[in-house]
């Protein structure tokens, strides 16, 4: 039998023969291969000319090419490839798809989902949500030295990965940007641009937990390395210049921004309502110290003895009111919740009586009750009289005070 066998036009009908022999079949009609027992190997050419159509029947087909030389299908038209079940392309080497026209589409059998356009350049287009599924890596590889994202119109990510750089821009205006850059050693920064030069591409952080910076032991937080006339304010709930670092005059101020002034400065606020800040009684603040582990009574006054130890105070006695160092106990335990040396403080009547009757200013003295304070000078023979501070303003609705404790370093002994 010849190694080359031609079916010529109007070839109608089933081939399952011994077709391994058949190298060319060509037909101006239809052809119809039955599969049972048919395989056709080594086939040069299989041409069908005009709207002829090619059937494989059984439950599949294959066509094998030489080794050596490819196997192609081509078509003048359009070429269709339709499969009642799923198509398999299954090789041991490369699979081409090669397009003149410039695009591979694929579609569900209503809509189009995919176009691969081939032209100078290239992309794929997807009709509906396109999801990479992948169990191990997925790599983006671009020797341009950028990898881009649109919204369809415009660049809005844009990965510069020899630079190492990203930049997220605003869709309506791409001068205005977030990027991050890595450097050498891994050094990062962090920067915002706007354009316009509006002074307008803030950089907020909005974390539903905690803010945490720490550096490596032994550096240090800088904010303003490059020196600018850049101010620095931490908000508390209640104050919007809780601390407030002036960078064009070099000041600091903590409770308000005073402008210019000293280079440190502390405010306290009592342009508010009662209780202006301080809550509850034994509310202080100023300068503390926490020293020893004596048991203390709050808001009462003591001071040090030679030993180390807090004490109670006493007018009646010099030794407990007058060459010593005072202070107003924070709590229960001179070393846990510390002493008021200097500063504000909101003290209980039952310390300070006749709040009723004083007026904002008035001085207070050392009481002759342990601990407390008043506003009377003691007047008993032998009795100290010293003042350690002034009435601010009533607070509790003229119940408790408010005073500005700093214990004078004079003292008068009553002689009567």
């Amino acid at each position: 039998m010849s190694r080359e066998k031609t079916y010529r036009s109007g070839f109608i009908g089933g081939v399952n023969a011994d077709a391994s022999v058949e190298t060319r079949i060509e037909s101006l009609g239809d052809v119809t291969i039955n599969m049972s027992e048919t395989v056709i190997d080594n086939l040069a050419n299989l041409t069908i000319a005009t709207d002829g159509k090619l059937a494989f029947r059984d439950s599949g087909f294959y066509i094998n090419s030489p080794s050596s030389t490819a196997l192609s299908l081509v078509s003048g038209g359009t070429l269709t490839i339709d499969a009642g079940r799923d198509i398999t392309l299954d090789s041991t080497r490369d699979i081409i798809l090669s397009a003149d026209g410039d695009q591979i589409t694929m579609d569900d059998g209503t809509t189009t989902r995919f176009t691969f356009n081939l032209d100078s350049t290239p992309e794929l287009d997807v009709a509906g949500v396109f999801t990479i599924d992948c169990d191990s890596d997925i790599v983006l590889s671009a020797a341009g030295g950028n990898v881009t994202m649109d919204d369809g119109t415009t660049t809005v990510f844009d990965f510069d990965v020899d630079n190492v750089v990203l930049k997220i821009m605003d869709d309506a205006d791409t001068g205005d940007y977030f990027s991050i850059a890595v450097a050498a050693n891994g050094a990062t920064t962090l920067s915002t641009v706007d354009d316009d030069s509006n002074d307008d591409a803030d950089l907020t952080l909005n974390a539903d937990g905690k803010i945490v910076i720490e550096a490596k032991a032994g550096d240090e937080v800088v904010f303003n390395e490059g020196s600018a006339d850049v101010d620095f304010r931490i908000e508390s709930d209640n104050n919007a210049n809780m601390v407030f670092v002036d960078g064009g005059n070099d000041l600091m101020h903590v409770g308000e921004n005073l402008g210019k002034s000293t280079k440190f400065n502390t405010v306290q606020d009592f342009t508010g309502s009662d209780p202006y800040g301080f809550a509850t009684d034994g509310d202080m603040g100023g300068e503390i110290i926490k020293l020893g582990s004596a048991t203390t009574t709050l808001s009462n006054l003591y001071f040090l003895t030679d030993s180390g130890a807090w004490t109670a105070t006493d007018a009646n006695a010099e030794s407990t009111a007058g060459p010593v160092l005072l202070a107003l106990a924070l709590g229960t335990n001179s070393g846990t919740h510390g002493m008021l040396l200097r500063g504000f403080a909101r003290v209980a009547s039952s310390l300070l009586a006749s709040t009723a009757t004083a007026k904002q200013g008035d001085p207070i003295y050392i009481s002759g009750t342990a601990g407390a304070l008043t506003f009377t000078a003691p007047s008993a023979n032998n009795d100290i009289v010293r003042i350690v501070g002034h009435l601010i303003i009533p607070a509790n609705s003229n119940t408790d005070s408010i005073i500005y404790f700093n214990p004078d370093t004079t003292w008068i002994k009553v002689v009567a």
